[in-house]
């Protein structure tokens, strides 16, 4: 999220890891252009494209916002605990807010490959080799999560 006050209710009330400062590295995003006109907007990643719990997370993700815009109530809805219950899973043991701290752009000249292995929210000490390109290694610049490994072309 954009963290601006009207977009926080929404963000928490998910229940998934919030991650700050991500607008800031990303020039263009719908999500940047949305809160600019003053919109509130969050972007919910749910997932690998090709899985099914994908579609479900995003699901019970708009039913949840839905019910905190006070659009709909949460009584009338069929199934919402259920919904609730994936947000949760999908969240636990996740720390409820991050900070984008590094960003490594790549062009589709740099022939980025990632290592093997790797996933969303994995742990990485310092100095760990993450990638390579055409100039070579890529390692961890401190120690964090890894939020998005690139494995697509």
């Amino acid at each position: 999220m954009s963290d601006t006050l009207r977009n926080r209710p929404i963000a928490f009330s998910l229940r998934l890891p919030v991650v700050l400062g991500l607008e800031e590295s990303v020039d263009g995003t719908l999500l940047e252009y949305l809160t600019e006109q003053g919109h509130r907007a969050v972007l919910v990643e749910g997932g690998a494209h090709a899985d099914p719990r994908s579609v479900d997370l995003h699901a019970a993700a708009i039913w949840q916002v839905l019910v905190v815009a006070g659009l709909l109530d949460a009584d009338k809805i069929p199934g919402f605990a259920r919904h609730r219950r994936l947000l949760d899973e999908a969240g636990a043991g996740l720390p409820r807010v991050l900070e984008l701290r590094h960003r490594h752009p790549i062009e589709p000249t740099d022939r980025f490959e990632m290592q093997p292995g790797l996933r969303g929210f994995m742990t990485v000490p310092k100095g760990r080799l993450l990638a390579r390109d055409r100039n070579g290694e890529i390692r961890a610049p401190e120690s964090g999560l890894l939020l998005m490994p690139l494995y697509q072309k």
